[in-house]
């Protein structure tokens, strides 16, 4: 595992030599340094698979790097940063997808092991995944991109606030 926190990203040809990788940002905002969204979109030239969990991505980034990359933007943040009172969240699948094989249709979120939760709408060439259901709205959550060229799953969230479905989703990535 590349560390950011401690190397910066990885040069694109080192990560270019997996046939996948998954940016898991967590909690950390690392997504407003610029060589994030230059080695981001390099990477995504060549005809690899990348996921990305990241809750910042969309906030700091902006629509347009958002609509390039990912085919979302930014709808709205389910909650303020950092609130740890519980909140009744949820995410619920809405396609077929490999990265879902064994898991629930329906998966509780802790949002106190997520510093935010994005709410995104699809854009050209993005289609969703995921709702979240929250406060009696559904809105989409996971974004997949459709296009042959690019094979990209957008989590605009850390996967562990899915608590006891994270080891299955981590490994169906």
């Amino acid at each position: 595992a590349w560390q950011v926190d401690k190397s910066s990203v990885p040069p694109v040809d080192y990560a270019s030599s997996f046939n996948a990788v998954a940016w898991l940002g967590g909690n950390i905002w690392f997504s407003n340094d610029e060589n994030v969204s230059s080695f981001i979109k390099t990477f995504l030239q060549g005809t690899k698979r990348l996921i990305i969990e990241d809750p910042n991505l969309a906030l700091v980034q902006g629509n347009n790097f958002m609509q390039e990359v990912t085919h979302s933007k930014l709808d709205h943040a389910l909650y303020d940063q950092y609130r740890y009172e519980p909140l009744d969240i949820s995410l619920i699948q809405t396609a077929s997808h490999p990265i879902f094989k064994n898991l629930p249709d329906t998966m509780q979120f802790n949002n106190s092991f997520s510093s935010n939760a994005i709410s995104l709408n699809p854009v050209e060439g993005g289609v969703v995944l995921a709702n979240w259901s929250f406060n009696g709205s559904i809105t989409p959550a996971i974004i997949a991109s459709t296009t042959d060229e690019e094979k990209l799953i957008y989590l605009p969230f850390v996967s562990s606030a899915l608590e006891n479905n994270q080891p299955t989703l981590i490994k169906n990535m």
